[in-house]
């Protein structure tokens, strides 16, 4: 098909030799009919090409025609060639009003990724770290003091010793 051309025309002459070799006794599934009037359109079809592709759909060829047409009259009016009915995208996360405000202090102005208070604690945080149950090298410790001298609790690993 020549660009520019009209895509009705040039798909029902595809049909009609679709079904004329059917005719002669060559039969072709509806997948690689489909495939053939895809792969024989001109390059301002690409993008529907690839979003039929990607969508797997499986369509008559009168529908494919129908689609083909619309497209047309998209590229026509020079808007970007969709398939109709595609995937809706939303828009993800909340709509802020500008100001951020910061988790840890609650101060506005910053994040509490950024913010110095929040900072400062995370340094000093090995001296505060949390104490519990740990599992290093495959063991079950439990930590009293900090992270760099866990405890092995003997309870923890065998409950029926006392």
């Amino acid at each position: 098909m020549a660009e520019g051309s009209s895509v009705q025309d040039h798909v029902l002459m595809v049909i009609d030799l679709i079904t004329r070799l059917g005719q002669l006794g060559f039969v072709m599934d509806g997948e690689l009919n489909q495939d053939l009037i895809l792969q024989s359109l001109p390059e301002s079809f690409s993008q529907f090409v690839m979003n039929y592709h990607m969508n797997k759909l499986n369509s008559s060829l009168s529908e494919l025609l129908n689609m083909l047409k619309i497209v047309e009259s998209d590229i026509k009016k020079d808007k970007a060639p969709l398939l109709k009915g595609g995937i809706n995208k939303r828009k993800k996360g909340k709509k802020t009003s500008g100001q951020s405000t910061c988790f840890h202090c609650g101060k506005a102005s910053h994040w509490k990724r950024n913010c110095k208070v929040y900072l400062a604690t995370v340094k000093t945080g090995a001296n505060n770290a949390p104490k519990g149950l740990l599992v290093h090298g495959g063991r079950l410790l439990l930590v009293q003091e900090s992270v760099d001298q866990p405890v092995l609790d003997k309870h923890v690993l065998h409950p029926h010793l006392p």
